[in-house]
C-alpha cells in the first residue's frame, strides 16, 4: 500500500512539473517574438533553452525510475499473493490458535455448566419451612431474603401442622446462653442441636409479615406444654429489638410474656435497656430477654436449675420460678 501511494504521488509531481515547463515555454516563446529585434536578449534566450534541455533530460530518468519502481512492486504483489496461496504460516502458530480456540470453548461450556447447576441448585431452596415439601423436621437451607445466600435453619414439621421455624432451642446446657449484644444480635449456636437464630434475622422476618409465635417447654418430669401468640413482631436494632407486637395468647403453659415483657426492649450483660433503675435483669438473672424488672419468663437463663433466680423460667406455669429441662421458640407465617 506504501508503494503504491509513492507511485502516485510521483506521477502527480510529474504532471505539475509538466505543466510547468509547458507554461516556461510558452513564456520564452512570447519573449522571444517580443524581443526578435532585441539582440539583447539573445543570451536570456539562450539560457532558457539549456534549462529546458536539462528538464526533458530529469524527466526521462524519472520515467525511468517510476518504471522501476512499478516493478518492483509487481513483484512483491506476486511474491506476496504466493505466499498467501500456500498459506506459508508458522507451525506453532497454527497450534497456539487451535489451544486457545479451544479453552475458550471449554470456558464457555464451563459458565453454562456452573449456571446450570446454580440454577438447579437455586430451585432447592425454600424460602420458608412451610414450603419443604417433604414435611420433615430437620435443618434446611432456607432462601429466607431476597437476592441474598441462603441460611441454615430448623423446621419443625411435625407440631401444629408444622411450617416452624425454630428460633431458639435448648436441651442439655451444652452451649452458654450468658452472651453479649452483638451474639444475640447476630445467633450462635448450631441449628442441629442448642441454638438461637439471632434478634437481626427474626426482625427482617416479622417487621413485614405477619407471625405467629409459639413457644414450647418441658418440665423436669417430661410432660411439654406450650404457649402460643396469634401476632409477633419484633423492632430494629435501633429500637433494642423491642418486643412490639404480640398477639392474643393460647395454650396450656400460661401467658408469661403479654403482662410483663410485651413491649419491652431486648437487654444483654452489656446493654442494659430494662426499666428496672436498680440494677441490669440481665446480669441479675445471668440471661437475655425484654426484661422489665426483671421477669416473668427467663428462656435463655442459666440450664442449671439449683439457682431458681438465674434458671430457665415461665412463671405462670405452676407458678413458680425454673423446673425446665427444654424450650422451644418457633415462628410461622400467617
Amino acid at each position: 500500500m506504501t508503494n503504491m501511494t509513492q507511485k502516485y504521488k510521483v506521477i502527480l509531481w510529474i504532471l505539475v512539473i509538466g505543466d510547468i515547463s509547458l507554461a516556461q515555454t510558452s513564456s520564452s516563446e512570447n519573449i522571444m517574438k517580443a524581443d526578435e529585434s532585441c539582440k539583447t536578449c539573445d543570451v536570456l534566450v539562450q539560457k532558457m533553452e539549456y534549462l529546458e534541455t536539462k528538464f526533458l533530460e530529469q524527466q526521462l530518468e524519472l520515467k525511468t525510475l517510476i518504471e522501476q519502481i512499478m516493478q518492483t512492486q509487481d513483484n512483491l504483489v506476486k511474491i506476496a499473493n504466493e505466499k498467501m496461496e500456500k498459506r506459508e504460516i508458522d507451525p506453532t502458530e497454527i497450534n497456539s490458535a487451535v489451544l486457545q480456540e479451544q479453552k475458550c470453548h471449554d470456558y464457555q461450556q464451563h459458565v453454562m455448566l456452573t449456571d446450570s447447576t446454580s440454577a438447579v441448585e437455586q430451585s432447592n431452596y425454600i424460602t420458608s419451612c412451610s414450603e419443604e415439601s417433604t414435611k420433615v423436621s430437620g435443618k434446611y437451607s432456607l432462601h429466607l431474603f431476597p437476592n441474598e445466600m441462603p441460611i441454615q435453619g430448623y423446621c419443625e414439621q411435625e407440631t401444629a401442622k408444622g411450617g416452624w421455624l425454630v428460633i431458639q432451642r435448648r436441651f442439655d446446657g451444652s452451649v452458654d446462653f450468658y452472651r453479649n449484644w452483638t451474639d444475640y444480635r447476630d445467633g450462635f449456636g448450631d441449628v442441629d442441636g442448642e441454638f438461637w437464630f439471632g434478634l437481626e434475622k427474626v426482625h427482617r422476618l416479622t417487621k413485614n409479615r405477619n407471625h405467629v409465635l409459639m413457644i414450647e417447654l418441658e418440665d423436669l418430669k417430661g410432660k411439654f406444654v406450650y404457649a402460643q401468640y396469634d401476632g409477633f413482631e419484633i423492632g430494629s436494632e435501633e429500637e433494642k429489638y423491642s418486643l412490639k407486637k404480640l398477639g392474643k395468647y393460647s395454650g396450656t403453659a400460661g401467658d408469661s410474656l403479654s403482662k410483663h415483657h410485651k413491649g419491652m426492649m431486648f437487654s444483654t450483660k452489656d446493654n442494659d435497656n430494662d426499666r428496672d433503675n436498680q440494677k441490669n435483669c440481665a446480669m441479675y438473672v445471668m440471661g437475655a430477654w425484654w426484661y422489665r424488672s426483671c421477669l416473668d419468663s427467663n428462656l435463655n437463663g442459666l440450664y442449671d436449675d439449683k439457682d431458681k433466680r438465674k434458671t430457665i423460667t415461665w412463671y405462670s406455669f405452676k407458678k413458680r420460678l425454673g423446673g425446665f429441662k427444654s424450650t422451644r421458640m418457633m415462628i410461622r407465617e400467617k
